[in-house]
């Protein structure tokens, strides 16, 4: 075999090597893209998630809060086909309707009596009244409706307030 036969083999198999390289250098890119991405959708899930429990707590304390300013007796009452807790207030009624997967609130006794938006997706939501011997509460469990991907652990939350007694 003369030199320049020794050559041409040692290139073609120079390029069959780099031939095998570039495609194992695409599989493991592709694997790593992969990866990268499951790992960013998990982790916009979570974010999703945690701004969904924020979103929940606050709504849980405001409701708290509106338990403990009554200034009568809170009552569960049937308005327009949905149940609702009103609770009177100094300057009026608050009241909240758990309808079409989204909790509304109103303020009864200002210029406007309307509706408004105070927590959505929620895939259901119970006020009640609980007596405790000499202690008059409300709970509210409410389950929050999970995205696209099933969630691990169900978005449940109890919160309970205790009246005043009158």
């Amino acid at each position: 075999m003369n030199t320049q036969q020794k050559q041409r083999s040692e290139s073609g198999i120079l390029l069959f090597d780099c031939l095998i390289y570039m495609g194992l250098l695409t599989i493991l890119l592709g694997c790593a893209f992969m990866a990268f991405y499951k790992v960013l959708d998990d982790s916009r899930h979570l974010n999703q998630n945690a701004a969904d429990i924020v979103r929940a707590l606050n709504a849980g304390e405001r409701w708290r809060k509106d338990i403990r300013a009554a200034t009568g007796k809170a009552e569960i009452v049937e308005e327009a086909g949905a149940v609702v807790l009103s609770l009177p207030q100094a300057a009026g009624k608050i009241q909240y309707a758990y309808r079409d997967g989204m909790v509304y609130r109103r303020k009864s006794g200002n210029t406007e009596d309307r509706w408004e938006l105070f927590l959505p997706d929620v895939k259901s939501s119970r006020m009640e009244k609980a007596q405790y011997a000499q202690v008059a509460a409300w709970r509210w469990e409410i389950e929050l409706a999970t995205g696209k991907k099933p969630a691990r652990v169900k978005p449940l939350f109890t919160f309970q307030a205790a009246a005043k007694t009158h």
